[in-house]
């Protein structure tokens, strides 16, 4: 398995989405992504729609999983009270990921 991560805590959803999906994507080479997951800030509640493009144009992730939070981590850096957008990306062949909505 291979897991690339990157940071963004730039306030343009498309900027931070771009960025973060960049670096993932060079990361993990030619590697396909099976697995990627979004944590960001409330401050891109409102922006979701764009993240996801964005993620999904760049990365061709085969299932993308997002959560919500007050304060994210990223790295060594907890962010909160800031907009902040994590991307985790796995290469895993055979993987096989199920997701499921809870509130």
């Amino acid at each position: 398995m291979q897991c690339a991560v990157s940071v963004s805590n730039h306030s343009d959803p498309q900027y931070a989405a771009q960025t973060v999906s960049h670096s993932v994507h060079q990361e993990l080479g030619k590697q396909e992504c099976h697995l990627a997951c979004c944590f960001f800030s409330a401050h891109f509640l409102n922006d979701l729609e764009k993240i996801v493009d964005v993620i999904q144009a760049s990365l061709h992730p085969r299932t993308l999983l997002g959560c919500l939070g007050d304060g994210v981590i990223g790295g060594h850096h907890e962010f909160e009270d800031q907009p902040a957008l994590i991307l985790w990306g796995l290469s895993q062949p055979g993987l096989r990921a199920f997701p499921l909505r809870l509130t």
